[in-house]
C-alpha cells in the first residue's frame, strides 16, 4: 500500500530543528503540529524497513502505526535542547 511512495530523507531532522527553533515546549501546539510533520515525513520509510526485515505487508503496516503512535503519545517527553543522532 505504502510501498510505492517515497518522501525524501531528512524530513523529521527538519522538523526536530523547526521545533528548537520555533522554541516548541513539550506542552505547545507547535510540537503536535512537529509530531505531525514527523509522522507525515517518515511512516513509509518505518513501513518499508519493516517490509524489508520480512514482515508481511499488513503486520508492517500495524507496527509503523505503533511507532508513531508510541511518539504521538510521549511527545511531552520531547527535549528541544537533547541533541539526537540525525543531528549530524
Amino acid at each position: 500500500m505504502y510501498a510505492g511512495l517515497s518522501r525524501p530523507m531528512g524530513s523529521s531532522l527538519q522538523a526536530t530543528k523547526l521545533a528548537a527553533r520555533e522554541g516548541a515546549t513539550s506542552q505547545g501546539v507547535a510540537l503536535d503540529d512537529i509530531c505531525i510533520r514527523i509522522f507525515e515525513a517518515d511512516f513509509d520509510y518505518v513501513y518499508r524497513s519493516l517490509v524489508r526485515m520480512g514482515i508481511s505487508a499488513a503486520d508492517a503496516e500495524d507496527l509503523a502505526q505503533e511507532v508513531f503512535l508510541v511518539m504521538w503519545r510521549r511527545r511531552a517527553d520531547w527535549d528541544s535542547e537533547r541533541q539526537y543522532a540525525r543531528d549530524g
